[in-house]
């Protein structure tokens, strides 16, 4: 079985799931093939959505959702999400089947391009959900339990290839920078993005 790359997003304000995903869908060429609500990370007591405007009331009563999807370019992906305390937090794994450069935890000179096309579709699918992410975490195979304690967050995360805080500059950068992240700007997503580059 193959990796899969993780993409962690913590909005501060629901996904509107009532308005219209079909443009989103067919841009990324995915389908919806399922969506269920669990009580917990133990999946007691699962339950199938049946529609993508029930998400917002299912998040709210304190269920993970579990959104699976077909793509032929990744074939296997899905979404989780739940809230966690006021925040929304939404995980994105995609299969790396087909994309084996990309199975390295660390950023590498094959991988860094694609890492910036992976911010630019970040910034397309945050407008396009209106979703004002203040923080994304990506790597593989990774390891990421949302805390308000950053610092206690960025401990306890394991491999996180490129940490960002969104506009406002992180008071974990120096803990960051300690790890052997490298700080840089990005306009796609107008903030600093914290790399742990390899070799």
């Amino acid at each position: 079985m193959s990796a899969c790359l993780d993409l962690h997003f913590v909005c501060s304000a629901p996904i509107d799931f009532t308005q219209d995903i079909s443009p989103l869908c067919a841009k990324y060429d995915f389908s919806v093939n399922g969506i269920t609500a669990i009580d917990d990370w133990h999946w007691n007591h699962p339950a199938e959505i049946a529609l993508l405007s029930d998400i917002g009331e299912v998040l709210e009563s304190g269920r993970i959702v579990v959104i699976r999807l077909i793509t032929p370019l990744y074939r296997n992906a899905g979404v989780y999400l739940e809230k966690i305390g006021r925040k929304y937090v939404w995980s994105v794994w995609l299969s790396l089947e087909r994309f084996p450069e990309l199975e390295d935890s660390r950023l590498n000179l094959r991988s860094k391009s694609r890492f910036d096309n992976i911010y630019s579709e970040i910034a397309y699918v945050s407008a396009f959900l209106r979703a004002d992410c203040e923080l994304i975490a990506v790597g593989v195979e990774t390891e990421f339990d949302y805390s308000d304690d950053r610092t206690d967050m960025i401990r306890n995360a394991h491999n996180i290839a490129v940490w960002s805080f969104g506009e406002r500059e992180s008071e974990s950068s120096f803990l960051l920078l300690r790890q052997g992240y490298h700080r840089r700007w990005n306009h796609d997503l107008n903030a600093y993005v914290f790399e742990r580059i390899g070799e």
